[in-house]
């Protein structure tokens, strides 16, 4: 069935452009072509993916650990995503306007167990150039439904892992802050540490799960995530509690279980690094620290006072360029779009526009990150939060009685926002991303467990 071409009779006429590809196996579905590629990604600024695409009209994007992100399907030019998830947790969105997957969950687990299982079916029929890549595909419904039930051990549910995908390893080191945020479910009840045993402990389990799922392509597991509200919080309380383990030690602990790590994730906070010693900050990317997330929310200083993190926008600067001098080779910013709503009222009254307050984070942004100017110099990133209320929250409280904030009629309003900064971010040459959310409620779920 092998045919000696080069480029995919399928993905043009699907999306009307063709992405840089190269097939991985072709055949045959339902009597018409299918082909399986692996997709770039350089050209849409981000990581490859896999695309089964059929002569019947059904498109699935599967990530580098053959897992399915999304499934499509078109009939007579009209598009249904079938299935969709965004990130590592397993929790899929299906097609709203047929069914309620909240409302009937066990419909939803048919219908995803239904879909992946014909996904992987086709995928085994199909003729691979590469032999040794066939197998990256031999999963099965309920192993996938397994391998991220078992993932999700590794931290708390109620946990929020920037970036989550299927070649990540996310490990709690610390579990909660001392922070006051409005937004948070959970704040300023303080933080428990972890000793260096139960995180060595931890990571023997992680180890084992990974191998179990994914033994057969372990370089594909090239990311991980040392899972903490703040990990400088480890550095400045050990000076009086020595049990408590050092951020560098944690990381050359993560390296001795996961040797295949190439980029390794951690929280930190800006007030924690601004506390610590240069020589410090540089040690700690020495030791393997090489994707650093900031939380910094909005440089809108009212703004920051009002959902709890008053921290000055001046304090962020340094912060932030504290990181990048410590040679920190992508510091990752997370602003948050929509905590107010259109605007709030400050006690004294004066009422504070969302849209100045984004303009200013804007502005802040492009003066004080690494831009991409196409050189091998480091450059950082942005990641936009669209905030979703979380119940029992003092900001949800906030935003549902409607008097000190003015909520957004829609969520096309968030969504002009979020537009807006990533469209302004792209202008100026700085790396962005707009997928992530600030909290798990609100996701579509059939759940993966």
């Amino acid at each position: 069935m092998l045919e000696n071409y080069h480029f995919s009779k399928l993905i043009t006429g699907f999306r009307g452009y063709t992405p840089p590809h190269e097939i991985v196996a072709v055949g045959k579905y339902q009597g018409k072509l299918a082909e399986l590629c692996l997709v770039h990604g350089w050209e849409r600024d981000r990581d490859p993916d896999y695309w089964l695409m059929t002569g019947t009209g059904k498109k699935v994007i599967l990530g580098l650990t053959g897992l399915v992100k999304s499934i499509e399907e078109r009939k007579d030019e009209e598009l249904t995503i079938v299935l969709e998830r965004n990130n590592g947790y397993g929790n899929f969105k299906g097609p709203s306007k047929d069914i309620s997957l909240d409302e009937e969950p066990q419909l939803g687990n048919e219908l995803l167990k239904s879909e992946l299982d014909q996904t992987y079916n086709i995928i085994s029929d199909l003729d691979f150039y590469y032999g040794d890549t066939k197998d990256l595909f031999d999963w099965r419904a309920d192993q996938v439904l397994a391998r991220f039930g078992e993932f999700g051990r590794f931290f708390n549910e109620t946990q929020i892992i920037p970036e989550y995908n299927d070649t990540m390893t996310a490990v709690t080191v610390s579990e909660g802050c001392f922070g006051k945020c409005r937004y948070c479910p959970e704040p300023g009840k303080g933080v428990n540490f972890f000793s260096l045993d139960q995180i060595d402990e931890k990571l023997k389990r992680a180890r084992k799960i990974v191998e179990k799922y994914h033994g057969n392509h372990l370089d594909k597991m090239s990311e991980a995530f040392a899972n903490a509200s703040d990990l400088l919080y480890n550095y400045h309380f050990r000076k009086n509690r020595l049990h408590i383990p050092d951020p560098i030690q944690i990381i050359k602990l993560f390296y001795q279980h996961f040797p295949e790590i190439i980029k390794m994730y951690g929280f930190v906070g800006t007030q924690t690094v601004n506390a610590a010693d240069q020589k410090y900050l540089r040690e700690l990317y020495l030791s393997g620290l090489n994707r650093i997330l900031i939380g910094i929310e909005t440089a809108h200083n009212e703004t920051s006072r009002f959902i709890g993190k008053p921290i000055l926008t001046e304090k962020k600067v340094n912060a932030i360029i504290k990181l990048q001098q410590a040679g920190f080779p992508k510091v990752k910013a997370i602003v948050q779009v929509g905590s107010t709503g259109k605007g709030f009222y400050s006690e004294q009254g004066k009422f504070h526009s969302s849209w100045d307050a984004l303009k200013e984070t804007r502005d802040f942004l492009v003066n004080v990150m690494r831009k991409d100017k196409g050189s091998l110099r480091p450059k950082d990133k942005v990641i936009i939060s669209r905030y979703v209320p979380i119940k029992n929250t003092e900001l949800k409280q906030l935003h549902d009685e409607a008097k000190m904030v003015l909520p957004f009629e829609d969520g096309l309003e968030l969504e002009e926002q979020v537009r807006y900064l990533e469209s302004e971010m792209r202008c100026a040459l700085i790396d962005v991303e707009a997928d992530y959310e600030v909290a798990l409620e609100g996701r579509i779920r059939i759940k993966a467990a």
